[in-house]
């Protein structure tokens, strides 16, 4: 099997940091005008044990980076800076809600919309 990082892979470091940003994103959601729904995940690791990952997603509320509400579809979602990879975190100073789309424009990275026909 090949080994390396994939979205259903968390260390337990990785969901402990999930579980305490979360009083964060919550105050990041109330600051941009969205109401803030939380919801559990539960994740099952290779070794059997079930961890639970607490998020929380932002209904409506208004884009910090381009200014443009939440359409009724869409949610919100945290860009930091600086990236995570580069030590960032999701902090009221750091981080800024915003759409998909602008969230990719400031990543340098094109957004595609499938369409189905």
């Amino acid at each position: 099997m090949k080994r390396g990082k994939t979205p259903n892979r968390y260390s337990l470091k990785k969901i402990d940091s999930l579980n305490e940003e979360l009083p964060e994103r919550i105050k990041l959601i109330e600051r941009c005008g969205g109401q803030p729904e939380l919801y559990t995940q539960v994740y099952r690791r290779n070794d059997g044990t079930k961890h639970e990952i607490h998020r929380v997603r932002c209904i409506g509320g208004v884009c910090e980076l381009c200014g443009l509400p939440a359409g009724d579809d869409e949610v919100l979602e945290p860009h930091e800076y600086p990236k995570r990879s580069a030590g960032g975190k999701v902090s009221l100073n750091d981080s800024k809600m915003c759409h998909r789309v602008c969230h990719m424009k400031q990543h340098g990275k094109p957004m595609f919309n499938w369409i189905r026909e």
